[in-house]
């Protein structure tokens, strides 16, 4: 693992290339600790955000905007590698997106102003965001799920106006 880990730090796509196939075969393995499976997804896909060149952001967008609330919420994980590789990930794709507001949150590390960030910047997308965060309640690590309700009340309250809609989706829980 820490050989792959320095891997896919490499500059050389095709030592990251090599990392990332070996990263794929460990993840398949049962007898893995999906932790350390996790972390180095999580620094993956960083790097990914950091080595695309400006003619191929445009299609990675679409990825990094879905990807940030669930990088929010594993900031709240009960491990503090994957808690710590969330956050840094987190802020590297504020900087992808030319978000400056969510950068200026992470920096002071103010939870409770991120997902107000996240809802705040597109308004459409609370109902996507409020989806996602929805799987996190059947999380088993409490404060993970107390990170996604938290969430959901701050999408509730995006979404005043469309009280049909939350009502379904409180539904599902």
């Amino acid at each position: 693992m820490k050989i792959m880990s320095s891997c896919l730090q490499s500059k050389c796509r095709e030592t990251c290339r090599l990392a990332l196939g070996g990263l794929v075969v460990l993840s398949k393995d049962p007898s893995m600790d999906n932790s350390q499976v996790q972390v180095l997804s999580i620094y993956l896909f960083r790097k990914m955000m950091e080595l695309v060149v400006d003619e191929g952001k445009k299609p990675l967008k679409t990825i990094v905007n879905q990807s940030l609330l669930p990088l929010f919420l594993h900031c709240h994980e009960e491990n503090q590698h994957v808690a710590e590789a969330s956050r840094e990930t987190l802020h590297c794709a504020a900087g992808f997106l030319e978000k400056t507001d969510l950068q200026r949150v992470m920096k002071t590390e103010q939870p409770l102003k991120i997902d107000e960030c996240l809802l705040a910047e597109d308004r459409s997308r609370a109902a996507q965001h409020l989806r996602r965060a929805l799987r996190y309640l059947r999380s088993p690590q409490e404060p993970l799920r107390e990170a996604a309700v938290r969430f959901i009340g701050s999408a509730g309250r995006c979404r005043r106006g469309k009280r049909e809609e939350l009502r379904a989706h409180s539904q599902a829980i």
